[in-house]
């Protein structure tokens, strides 16, 4: 097999392991990449078979962002929780050797989040959106304030889909908040669960919106299917900023410098099922049973059924 080993270097004796496995992995017979830089796995393309991470969950979703969206991943726990980097180091040989029959592929379901200016006369937006930028997010998209102690003002549209044409779009409602989460399935369980958000099961295709403590009597997640798009802009005074994935990728700042006079930046989320992850799990893994182990439901049930006898 073609195997991409993508690692934090940053991350305490994850290079030492990188060595060590791709020894092993090439005394099996395997063709290994060591990665370490994100270009570099953007660049492997479909000329690997399998990306295998070791790190944490926050080193799968990078290399989940920067590998082709056919290429499955698979990762290595080197961190505390391992939600989605569910194997051990010791098992990996052979779990490779038994490919694809020790491992079941999950097709998870992605965000498009799209930055657009859209031009504004007497505080009405008019005309065609331009796309600035596009980026697909793993876990979730976030738009959050940029200036601490202040909230920003959001104005929130539905759009309704057919394809690549929308139907129509209309005006849900004004918040000021300290942002909004766009959490996908995988992501439901990250940052929109902190928040109180549902937890989605990653065979659906959609997409779970939370506000962020919002300063409105409508503060309740909504989850929205493939045929939806959430457009967000900033209404009136304020900033804020785009996060994917943990990562920073734009300011929409309203000034001058950030975008042409007379706009208003837009954000326009979708579920993206053409660009689909597919992470690698154990065959015998459930959803729940993943649920259960790693956020401790079993054991609070165990001790509520300690204190009831």
């Amino acid at each position: 097999m073609r195997i991409a080993l993508v690692t934090n270097p940053t991350r305490p004796h994850a290079l030492g392991v990188l060595e060590r496995l791709r020894a092993r992995l090439g005394e099996a017979g395997h063709e290994t990449w060591a990665v370490v830089d994100p270009g570099a796995l953007n660049g492997l393309g479909t000329t690997i078979d399998v990306a295998v991470t070791l790190g944490g969950d926050g080193t799968l979703l990078w290399a989940a962002n920067e590998v082709a969206p056919s290429v499955p991943v698979l990762g290595i726990n080197l961190g505390h929780l391992g939600y989605l980097a569910r194997f051990g180091v010791d098992e990996i040989v052979d779990v490779l050797a038994a490919w694809p029959g020790s491992v079941h592929i999950e097709r998870r379901s992605t965000l498009c989040v799209t930055l657009c200016h859209q031009d504004v006369v007497s505080g009405e937006q008019v005309g065609v959106r331009r796309e600035v930028a596009c980026w697909r997010a793993v876990n979730d998209a976030v738009l959050e304030r940029s200036t601490p102690g202040r909230v920003v003002r959001l104005a929130v549209d539905i759009a309704r889909l057919d394809g690549d044409r929308t139907l129509f779009s209309e005006q849900f409602l004004t918040m000021a908040a300290d942002g909004l989460i766009f959490a996908t399935p995988t992501g439901s369980t990250a940052y929109n669960l902190s928040m109180r958000g549902p937890i989605v099961s990653p065979d659906c295709e959609a997409m779970v919106l939370t506000p962020i403590a919002p300063h409105a009597t409508f503060d309740r997640s909504i989850v929205f299917g493939p045929q939806d798009r959430v457009e967000v802009s900033i209404s009136g005074r304020g900033s804020a900023a785009v996060v994917i994935d943990g990562r920073v990728v734009a300011d929409l700042k309203e000034s001058a410098s950030q975008q042409p006079p007379g706009t208003v930046p837009v954000v326009c989320v979708a579920v993206d099922t053409s660009s689909p992850m597919h992470l690698v799990v154990r065959p015998n893994e459930s959803f729940v049973g993943v649920l259960r182990r790693k956020f401790g439901v079993a054991a609070d049930f165990d001790q509520l059924s300690g204190s009831e006898n």
